[in-house]
């Protein structure tokens, strides 16, 4: 129902926003248990955070251009989207958490570490958190 793109279960602009969501919780789980299983297989540090930082910034690409494509596309079929200064807040968090990763892909200051890696991830909880508490109130009009 969620991820998936059955008509009629829910309007188009919240099941969006679901996704969106749904999106921005799963992937920091995915990712810090990608960080598990590299200490697992005994990748040298840096490298371990280097990797994850990595593939989150893989995966962002890909779900950012994703979800720009389906929200010009909602908008432009007139959905009852978020207002777009409220999603522009979602994006600049998701922004944050992306430079969050970026800074600690290419080692700035320092090399790459888990607590850079980890607080994007921590980013990535709290917009969902907010939008989670935006459905809510959503759903209440």
């Amino acid at each position: 129902m969620i991820l998936g793109r059955r008509e009629g279960v829910l309007p188009a602009g919240s099941a969006y926003v679901v996704r969106f969501m749904v999106i921005n919780a799963l992937g920091p789980a995915l990712l810090a248990l990608l960080a598990f299983v590299l200490w697992r297989l005994a990748v040298p540090e840096p490298l371990l955070w280097w990797i994850c930082s990595g593939t989150y910034l893989g995966t962002a690409a890909f779900f950012s251009l994703l979800s720009l494509r389906q929200e010009r596309a909602l908008r432009g079929a007139g959905a009852d989207l978020m207002p777009r200064a409220l999603s522009g807040t979602f994006w600049a968090g998701a922004s944050l958490s992306h430079a969050i990763q970026l800074v600690n892909l290419v080692g700035y200051p320092a090399a790459p570490s888990g607590g850079m890696f980890l607080l994007g991830l921590w980013v990535l909880l709290v917009i969902a958190a907010a939008q989670f508490v935006f459905l809510l109130f959503a759903s209440l009009r």
